[in-house]
């Protein structure tokens, strides 16, 4: 039997739904668990390689499985064993690794539990290599940035094609998240320098694009067969210094009828179902817009987008059974917690640096200080982490010392 024809309440959100998050590894995980929580007739388990993920200790974890298996046919015999116990409806991957595993395995899984929407395996590959994808939305003369392929890490660069990309430029990996591995050239002259700085990453593919000034903007979205059904519009509100690539920290949700335009075209063009995040730079120079990226995955913001009125991992839990849930959608600001803590220290010793103002509601610590103990243990973690670190350095300082004290009596 077909999973979504197992259940008689559609339409119904105060329906008991049974969530099984399968990689539940990184960070991620957490803030799809407070998405979730949300909603108190879901209760969500996690699966995980590691023995303690953070997402472990959150209160919004009903139970933590570890799965030791070597290989995706474990995960994937773990996974429908769970099912199977803890009548679990709805398989959500959260990571990429763990989308593109899912999404290849649907017909592996249990019949009896439904798979969150997910784009078929070779769009999710697409996306995910900016090459193919800058490739991908140029052919279909889409705004995009002047794009060069580099190669491996340790090839030499071509310097013929450089004519067509305009200075100063990003060194970046092709397939990484998070502004990881990137580095700035500020003249082709500097490039082959760039190249051999200790930032770039090992073993990855390298594309080289022109650094555009100007403001981030994300779209992210919900998609059933092309079609946008759920969306909030990101604009950061911090000031680029030009050396920060990652993502957004203090932002304001609005409402962009030029970028959900283009985020259309590009998700009709893909056929996308399931959670995007696509990145847009508006240009300063002409004030027009530049498509960047588009990630196959939950975005770093989808708190802001909960505190903005769109529940995406709950959405994405609905949809899988047929089941409606509503949006509201509306303006805005939002702050992870390390940039909330930055503005009210900044407000209390009034410095200009960060000079927007946050309420309560529009603050990740609200997030935090409703389910705490994971950046508890986290905190934990790095400061054991940091005082191991200094008592090793201290102990090889003490063993040099000891070897030069004896080849000096010797």
């Amino acid at each position: 039997m077909p999973a979504q024809n197992r259940f008689i309440k559609v339409n119904d959100n105060t329906y008991p739904i049974s969530v099984l998050i399968p990689d539940a590894e990184d960070w991620q995980t957490v803030k799809v668990l407070r998405c979730l929580g949300q909603i108190s007739t879901v209760s969500a388990h996690i699966l995980s390689k590691k023995q303690k993920p953070l997402s472990r200790f959150s209160r919004f974890c009903k139970s933590y499985h570890h799965n030791p298996g070597k290989n995706e046919s474990d995960w994937i015999k773990e996974i429908n064993s769970l099912v199977e116990k803890l009548r679990i409806n709805v398989i959500l991957p959260v990571s990429l690794k763990g989308v593109v595993f899912i999404s290849k395995s649907r017909k592996d899984i249990s019949d009896f539990a439904s798979v969150a929407p997910l784009a078929d395996p070779e769009i999710i590959a697409l996306a995910n290599d900016k090459w193919a994808f800058h490739k991908f939305i140029s052919r279909e003369h889409l705004p995009s940035i002047p794009t060069l392929y580099i190669g491996n890490t340790g090839d030499n660069i071509l310097s013929e094609n450089l004519d067509s990309i305009e200075f100063p430029a990003l060194l970046k990996p092709a397939s990484e998240a998070g502004g990881f591995g990137i580095v700035k050239a500020a003249n082709a002259s500097e490039l082959e320098h760039a190249w051999r700085d200790k930032r770039i990453m090992k073993n990855r593919h390298y594309i080289l694009q022109s650094y555009i000034p100007g403001i981030d903007i994300c779209l992210q979205v919900f998609c059933k067969s092309g079609r946008i059904l759920a969306y909030t519009v990101q604009k950061s509100l911090c000031k680029s210094n030009g050396d920060y690539y990652g993502p957004q920290r203090i932002m304001e949700f609005v409402l962009d009828e030029d970028i959900l335009a283009l985020g259309k075209k590009i998700i009709s063009l893909m056929n996308w179902n399931g959670i995007a995040c696509i990145d847009f730079r508006i240009d300063a120079r002409d004030g027009k817009i530049k498509t960047l990226e588009l990630n196959p995955r939950f975005g770093q913001a989808m708190l802001g987008s909960l505190t903005a009125g769109v529940n995406f991992p709950i959405l994405a839990c609905y949809s899988a059974m047929n089941m409606d849930y509503p949006v509201a959608y509306r303006n805005t600001k939002y702050a992870h917690p390390t940039a909330s803590v930055k503005v009210l220290v900044s407000s209390i010793l009034k410095k200009k640096s960060l000079s927007t103002k946050l309420r309560w509601r529009e603050s990740g610590l609200k997030y935090t200080c409703n389910d705490p103990m994971p950046e508890i243990v986290d905190f934990m973690n790095r400061t054991v982490s940091r005082f191991k670190r200094k008592t090793r350095h201290k102990q090889s300082l003490c063993n040099l010392s000891g070897q030069k004290l004896s080849s000096n009596l010797k």
